[in-house]
């Protein structure tokens, strides 16, 4: 006795199985979500922004610090009001700001703009000396960005370090970048009167 089975014809199946399966996945039914690589930060009543998702976040005075999980990069923002120890006039802090640095440097503080906010930068070096060894004998190179936003109550203090070497690298410099175009500062209201 013969079978008289129908043949099924093996590639017009995987055909339609892939028609399928693309028609599934392009209509998101059955789609893993993937990890989002950034985290909100809402823990701070005057700023938001998003944040790497493996960067460890920690308090620090007036405000929190990011740490890359290598500790190869930095970034911290902090506002100060007037009144607390860690508040100095616009005008004063700008002239800090320029003599930060090593002599190499070029001490010049520039205007930007942060979350649509006037803002002053400088950039300089910095010497991190391991305080188990003697000085100069084992020493860190690292290049700081630091932004300061001025505002009618306070100031806000933005600050991104890498070793001198990694700091323009994508991987920690496009960190901080997504940081800076995704913060968010709250903003006085105008006083009636």
């Amino acid at each position: 006795m013969s079978s008289s089975r129908p043949r099924i014809r093996l590639k017009g199946a995987v055909s339609l199985i892939s028609v399928l399966a693309l028609g599934l996945a392009a209509s998101g039914c059955g789609r893993v979500p993937a990890l989002k690589p950034y985290y909100p930060y809402l823990g701070h009543p005057r700023f938001s922004f998003e944040y790497p998702r493996l960067w460890k976040a920690q308090s620090i005075p007036g405000g929190v610090s990011l740490l890359e999980p290598k500790g190869r990069a930095e970034i911290s923002i902090a506002y100060h009001s007037q009144g607390t120890p860690e508040y100095k006039p616009p005008e004063l802090y700008r002239q800090y700001m320029a003599a930060w640095g090593a002599v190499e440097d070029s001490h010049q503080v520039s205007e930007v703009s942060v979350s649509s906010h006037t803002a002053f930068m400088a950039r300089f070096t910095s010497y991190q000396y391991d305080p188990e060894y003697l000085l100069g004998e084992k020493v860190k190179v690292l290049l700081v960005e630091v932004l300061m936003v001025p505002e009618p109550e306070g100031m806000y203090v933005v600050r991104y370090q890498a070793r001198k070497d990694d700091f323009w690298k994508k991987s920690w410099r496009g960190c901080y970048e997504h940081f800076l175009g995704s913060l968010i500062l709250a903003w006085p209201k105008p006083r009636k009167g």
